[in-house]
C-alpha cells in the first residue's frame, strides 16, 4: 500500500507541478499577448506613418514634375527673349546706320541750302 500511496502522491505532485506550470504558461501566454498587441499598435502607427511619407513622396514628385516643366518653359522663353535681343540688335545698328545716313544727307541738304541762300542773296543784291 506504501507502493501505492507513493505512486499517488507522486502522481498528485506531478498534477501540482503541472497546474503551477500551466499557471506560469498562461501567465507567460497573457504577457505575451500584451507584447503582440504592442507590437501591433506599433505596425499600425508604422503604417500611418509610412503612408503619411508615400502621400507626401506623391506630392513632392507631382510638384517637381510641376517645377521641371515650369523650367522647360521658362528655358523656351529665355531662349524666345535671347532671340528677339538680338533682333533688337540688328535693328538698333540698323537704326544707327539709317541714322548716320541721315545726318550725312542733312549736311548736304545744309550745304545746298546754304548755297540756294547765298545764290538768292546774291540775285536780290545785284537787282538792287
Amino acid at each position: 500500500m506504501d507502493d501505492i500511496n507513493s505512486k499517488i502522491e507522486f502522481i498528485l505532485n506531478q498534477q501540482a507541478q503541472f497546474a503551477a506550470d500551466i499557471t506560469k504558461l498562461g501567465t507567460n501566454l497573457s504577457q505575451l499577448t500584451g507584447f503582440v498587441v504592442q507590437i501591433a499598435n506599433a505596425q499600425q502607427k508604422t503604417n500611418e506613418i509610412l503612408a503619411n511619407v508615400a502621400a507626401r513622396i506623391a506630392d513632392l514628385t507631382e510638384r517637381q514634375a510641376e517645377l521641371t516643366e515650369r523650367q522647360a518653359e521658362l528655358a523656351e522663353r529665355q531662349a524666345e527673349l535671347a532671340e528677339r535681343q538680338a533682333e533688337l540688335a540688328e535693328r538698333q545698328a540698323e537704326l544707327a546706320e539709317r541714322q548716320a545716313e541721315l545726318a550725312e544727307q542733312q549736311g548736304a541738304t545744309d550745304e545746298r541750302l546754304n548755297l540756294l541762300i547765298n545764290a538768292v542773296e546774291r540775285h536780290i543784291s545785284d537787282h538792287k
